[in-house]
């Protein structure tokens, strides 16, 4: 059997990957682990279940094969996971998408704050670890550096959210060429895209219910599995309106212009990095 992963989507975190992941399968040559972020790269432990285990995760592993998994580029929390996926696969193709640094450190601090992940106010996000890992986010070329150490710049592909959102069937074209899968005008045609795993919608539903979701949605065990095929989606609709109906609106705390400053200045030089890294202006972005 050929190595596997062919490529896999390392990241950023809240920078489309759900949509992305959306994308990919609709690509008749590409197959996609089962589930959306397998994490098995992510630590010595999680690699414990074994490579048959990982090669399970794709139904024709003849086709060019990918995960997404955004933890991948949590670098700060969990070192060598470029180096862990080289040790299996060493010539996969690495992809990473972007997206206003700014913008994707808001929308992760909304959607922390929503799960009730016991964040700081905006003005004191730095002087905590889950402060900083939320910046750390944000910082794409820390992230992304170590990939480029190992498998070299060549086989790297950075996306924008925003052109990916803007022309998805460029975008797809693109990474079809940049991972070797083979695709038609036509099949491009028939891709369509929609925007998933929006945090919009959090705050009409409690804290608790969202960890649960969450750990439900990242629990690959067989029970769990089993469970969710016998348990009618329209009776979770139900009992998700219910708790919504029970629920009043949250919303996180507002960023001052203090706020904002202090992390501009925190991404400032990183920013840079990656321009320089990718030799895209990205002139667009606050920061």
């Amino acid at each position: 059997m050929k190595p596997l992963p062919d490529f896999v989507v390392v990241g950023g975190l809240r920078t489309g990957t759900t949509t992305l992941y959306s994308l990919l399968t609709q690509v008749p040559s590409i197959c996609m682990t089962e589930f959306k972020e397998p994490d098995f790269f992510l630590t010595d432990g999680s690699m414990s279940k074994g490579l048959d285990w990982y090669a399970g995760l794709f139904s024709d592993p003849d086709k060019v094969c990918g995960e997404v998994s955004p933890n991948y580029s949590s670098v700060d929390r969990f070192p060598g996971v470029a180096e862990r996926i080289h040790s299996v696969s060493p010539d996969a193709k690495i992809i990473y998408v972007v997206r206003d640094p700014i913008d994707r450190l808001l929308s992760h601090y909304s959607q922390a704050w929503l799960q009730g992940d016991g964040l700081p106010d905006p003005d004191a996000l730095k002087e905590t670890p889950e402060g900083r890992h939320i910046i750390d986010g944000s910082r794409y070329y820390f992230q992304i550096e170590p990939y480029a150490k190992v498998f070299g710049a060549d086989n790297i592909m950075v996306l924008e959210f925003r052109k990916m959102v803007a022309d998805p069937h460029a975008t797809m074209r693109r990474v079809c060429e940049f991972v070797g899968a083979p695709v038609t005008k036509e099949e491009l045609a028939a891709i369509t895209v929609a925007r998933k795993n929006s945090s919009r919608n959090l705050g009409s539903v409690p804290g608790w219910w969202t960890r649960m979701s969450d750990r439900i949605k990242k629990n690959d065990s067989a029970i769990v599995r089993g469970v969710n095929r016998l348990i009618p989606r329209p009776l979770i609709r139900t009992v998700k309106g219910v708790v919504q109906a029970t629920t009043e609106d949250r919303s996180p705390p507002d960023f001052t212009d203090d706020a904002k400053r202090a992390v501009k200045d925190a991404l400032a030089r990183d920013a840079q990095r990656l321009r320089d890294f990718t030799g895209k202006p990205f002139d667009h972005w606050k920061v």
